[in-house]
């Protein structure tokens, strides 16, 4: 009988390890149309610097992700004046602990500025979104 479950254990540990995680079929939504890394070396990043080097990488890729790539705070904060409407100071008076966002001033201040209505000028501080952006040099697909 163990020589048995042995051969089991064993012949399902050769599948498993075997197995592709990759999705068989036709993408579908946002992958429609796009073919993927077919033949590339598969890649998987495990830092922000190296997924996008793998983006630009010249020959195919298949890059497979397997956790959240989180780029906010990479470039930084930016303080700039900001705006607080009146129905925000009106939810803050309440004092009930909801809270409320203040607005970042669009070109022409104040007055231009969607959503200020009312408002009276404070500072903001926000996370400064990058310049450049990620290029993919490639086509691709979400899996």
């Amino acid at each position: 009988m163990g020589r048995i479950q042995f051969a089991i254990v064993a012949a399902l540990a050769l599948v498993t390890r075997s197995a592709n995680g990759f999705t068989v079929g036709t993408p579908e939504g946002l992958a429609a149309g796009t073919t993927g890394g077919g033949n590339g070396t598969i890649v998987y990043p495990t830092t922000n610097q190296e997924l996008i080097a793998y983006l630009n990488f010249s020959e195919p890729l298949v890059v497979v992700l397997n956790k959240t790539f989180d780029f906010r705070g990479t470039e930084g904060t930016v303080t700039e004046t900001g705006c607080r409407p009146d129905y925000t100071r009106e939810c803050m008076a309440k004092n009930n602990g909801l809270k409320s966002q203040d607005v970042i001033l669009q070109p022409g201040g104040m007055n231009n500025t969607g959503g200020c209505t009312g408002g009276t000028e404070v500072t903001v501080t926000a996370t400064r979104l990058s310049v450049v952006s990620a290029r993919v040099v490639s086509s691709w697909a979400r899996a």
